[in-house]
């Protein structure tokens, strides 16, 4: 599966929220889900230029894999 398919809802923000209030919000503005661990799915990140800001809802477990381990 490729990463584009575990991605939905993108924009382009100004600002990440800072806080879990507004986490919160901006997750419900999009639709964002939890994982199946109860881990809350939005994410707000740089674009790979590093120029702007980004926020989506990752439709994958969220959380670390050891090395070389994919589900």
């Amino acid at each position: 599966v490729g990463s584009e398919m575990c991605i939905r809802d993108r924009s382009l923000v100004d600002v990440c929220p800072t806080n879990l209030e507004e986490l919160t919000k901006a997750a419900k503005i999009l639709g964002c889900g939890n994982d199946t661990y109860g881990n809350n799915q939005y994410l707000c990140l740089p674009n790979v230029d590093r120029t702007s800001l980004v926020e989506f809802c990752y439709g994958n477990l969220m959380g670390m894999f050891e090395k070389g381990f994919v589900t």
